[in-house]
Order: C-alpha cells, then structure tokens, then sequence
C-alpha cells in the first residue's frame, strides 16, 4: 500500500503543461521514499502486512479498517497483536516474544501512518500508545523469559568480584604450587 497520487481534481488547480511533471514530481517522490529504507526492513514490512492482510480477511475486514470507529480499530490491532504473539498470525507460525509482537504492531501502524491514516496504536493526535494497549505490552513483556544470550546474574554476585585481582595478568608459574 502506498500514499495515492494526487487525483486529476489535484492536478487540475496546475496549468495544462504542467501536470505531466506535477504527476511525474508525486511519483518520483513515492519511488524516494521507497528507496528510504534498507531492503531487508521493507521485505519485513511486506510480510507482517501480507500477515495483517490475511487476518482481516479471515475476519471479512478491509485492511484498513475504514468501516471501523478508532476504539474498534483498536480493538482489532490488539487482537491481532494477541495472535501474533501465540503465533496464529507470526511469520514463523510459533509463539514470539514481547518486542517482536510489538515491531509487528509498529509496522501495521506505520502502514496507516504511511496513508495519512490514524495510527490505531496512538492516542488521537498524540504519538503515546493508548494505556489498554501499552499496559498489555508490559504484561507479555514481563511474562517473557529472559534474553538466551544473557546469563542473568545479579550484582549481589558481581560485587564482592570487583576487588579481586585480574588472575590474567599473573604469569601461570606463580599460580601452580611449588615443588619442594
């Protein structure tokens, strides 16, 4: 989905001779703004769109709500955030964790925002999330185990490390005993 070109009524307020390149101008503009992003984030975009279009035609919806009040567009966000986060609608089909439900919520919002559309996610003409919708992110967030990469370890254990000398820096003959 992409912003409209201007309509002909647009084009119309220019001068006959103009509007080829008035026209050519939008276009150009659209293909920049494309162009913008790095390839890997726009091909992430298209598949959590692909995704979010899919769901709303599970549902009988126009993937941009247009038939919808903002407290239903949101309610429809949070349920698709919900299964996106049990994996029925995530790109790899398995649970996610917090942060990827809400890059997938970032990028259904930036399509709308992307149309001059309200972002569903926000507040009306604010850019804070509305409270049901952040509350719900901290909860799944706080359910999330922690990171794999990192071995949780608590400074009660690190502290009293500090003050001990950096063993790498004591050449290994004089750590091993002493023959007698």
């Amino acid at each position: 989905l992409q912003p409209p070109l201007p309509t002909e009524q647009y084009l119309g307020v220019f001068p006959l001779k103009s509007r080829d390149h008035v026209r050519y101008c939008f276009v150009a503009q659209q293909e920049a703004r494309t162009h913008a992003v790095v390839d890997s984030t726009l091909r992430a975009w298209d598949k959590t769109r692909e995704k979010w279009t899919k769901f709303c035609a599970s549902f009988e919806f126009e993937p941009l709500l247009p038939d919808m009040v903002p407290s239903h567009r949101l309610l429809t966000i949070e349920l698709f955030g919900y299964q996106y986060r049990t994996g029925k609608a995530s790109k790899s089909g398995q649970p996610v964790r917090a942060g990827t439900v809400e890059t997938a919520l970032c990028d259904v919002g930036t399509m709308f925002s992307e149309l001059d559309l309200p972002d569903p996610r926000f507040e009306p003409g604010r850019t804070h999330y509305v409270a049901s919708l952040k509350r719900w992110l901290i909860a799944i967030q706080k359910q999330d185990p922690p990171p794999s990469r990192v071995v949780p370890c608590s400074l009660a254990i690190i502290h009293p490390l500090y003050p001990l000398p950096n063993l790498s820096l004591i050449p290994i003959s004089r750590l091993l005993p002493r023959s007698s």
